[in-house]
């Protein structure tokens, strides 16, 4: 038996973009980015607009635990497909996130992006700063077989399972790894993490199965005078370099011969 990425190209599962804010976004300027976004909805195919709340973290000096308050005032837009969500909008008082599982190549997804999202962005930098710019993508590989048989070992480095257990490596275990750190790009500090999971699931018909999934966010958090919104797609270009060099350092030859990618994280998969 032998492992198979999910897709048939390449093994994303996911891509998000996530931009975050400095301040709260003032409400009637996510009620005007509502109203444009509707105008445009059908062209997009996507549905109609639901209301969204989202959770806010407060931390004070002298409590033990953060506040966490629910709060309304956001929006969110999906497409379905035959195979259920394929792309989601979330806009809220904190920042805008656009996620798809309909991945073909970068080019169209940043493309898709953009066409989706970008008088969004436009309209809330005029008012507040930028926070962080992130771009994380889910990777799966499948195993075609038993899943105490499914060998991590066939798939990814072996340098990054020198910290899981001799049984987990032999597949007997399911287990996670997270690392996290910073890069330098283009003179941009950019912060790195990546989780790994050895996760066990079921097939739609209800069989047991093991699956490799690897997650990899690229974020840039952006100092005064340091962006501006013409930059957004270079930035983002720059952060789907990162995730892309990333990914592939960790997999196999095996595993990145079967994504048509290079040890620099060229080729197909990007």
């Amino acid at each position: 038996m032998s492992w198979a990425p999910v897709q048939q190209r390449h093994a994303i599962e996911r891509v998000r973009f996530d931009i975050a804010f400095a301040e709260q976004i003032p409400q009637r300027v996510i009620d005007a980015v509502q109203r444009k976004f509707e105008e445009r909805r059908e062209q997009l195919r996507f549905g109609p607009v639901q209301p969204a709340e989202f959770h806010q973290v407060s931390f004070q000096v002298g409590t033990p635990a953060p506040s966490v308050l629910q709060k309304a005032g956001g929006w969110k837009s999906v497409r379905n497909a035959s195979t259920g969500t394929v792309e989601a909008l979330i806009v809220n008082q904190t920042g805008l996130a656009y996620e798809s599982t309909d991945y073909r190549t970068w080019e169209m997804a940043l493309r898709r992006f953009m066409s989706v999202a970008e008088f969004g962005v436009e309209q809330f930098a005029a008012v507040v700063d930028f926070r962080a710019l992130a771009l994380d993508y889910t990777d799966r590989f499948v195993f075609q077989g038993v899943p105490v048989e499914a060998s991590p070992e066939e798939i990814l480095d072996r340098a990054l399972l020198a910290s899981v257990s001799e049984g987990a490596r032999k597949g007997l275990y399911t287990w996670h790894v997270h690392r996290g750190w910073f890069d330098r790009l283009d003179g941009r500090t950019i912060l790195m993490n990546q989780n790994v999971d050895a996760v066990d699931g079921k097939t739609h018909t209800g069989s047991d199965v093991r699956s490799i999934q690897i997650y990899t966010r690229a974020e840039f958090r952006p100092e005064p005078n340091q962006f501006v919104t013409s930059d957004l797609e270079a930035i983002f270009d720059q952060l789907h370099t990162l995730c892309n060099e990333h990914f592939s350092s960790i997999i196999s030859e095996s595993a990145r011969s079967m994504v048509g990618m290079r040890s620099n994280g060229s080729g197909t998969h990007a």
